[in-house]
């Protein structure tokens, strides 16, 4: 259910440092999954994704790389301003 399943409980205390640890194990898979594709020697990176017209796949790299950049820093963020570091 869109949003309330994709936030956390409101109440940050709840928030144990397995959650913490769970979030950081997918960002990293998220990662893995990323350099997996950009590894393939079947995938000429150049060339366009099939399903997006005039869209490269290392336009698509690099922007998810920026874009989890971006949510790293928030994370640094949040739990610094929580003092739960």
């Amino acid at each position: 259910s869109w949003p309330d399943e994709y936030w956390p409980d409101k109440n940050h205390q709840n928030i144990s440092d397995k959650k913490w640890e769970e979030s950081v194990e997918l960002f990293n898979a998220d990662s893995e999954g990323l350099i997996k594709i950009a590894q393939n020697p079947a995938i000429d990176l150049l060339s366009e994704i099939p399903h997006a017209s005039g869209v490269t796949y290392v336009r698509e790299l690099m922007l998810a790389a920026d874009h989890k950049a971006y949510h790293l820093g928030q994370i640094i963020l949040v739990r610094k301003l929580l003092d739960n570091w």
